[in-house]
């Protein structure tokens, strides 16, 4: 473990920014799943009923995928945000 000494915030800063936290790959596990599901339908784009954080949003990304983010409706509390990825 690093010396507290050590820890500053740029180290925050990388760490933040780099380590995919547990809900990010959570999000990730779920975006990929369903996009393998939809994939062999021969499709090219699913929507997931989430809302993911631009660590999930960046890898998707970086993975190829166009991702677009739809906000909840904050007048309807029964919607919910969801996003868009396609291929």
């Amino acid at each position: 473990m690093e010396e507290l000494n050590e820890i500053n915030a740029a180290w925050a800063n990388k760490i933040a920014s780099t380590v995919l936290g547990v809900e990010v790959k959570k999000q990730l596990e779920t975006c990929l799943s369903r996009i393998q599901t939809e994939a062999k339908k021969n499709k090219y784009s699913v929507s997931v009923g989430i809302t993911i954080d631009d660590l999930t949003k960046a890898e998707l990304t970086k993975r190829g995928f166009k991702v677009k983010e739809y906000e909840p409706d904050h007048r309807d509390p029964r919607e919910n945000g969801y996003i868009t990825i396609s291929w």
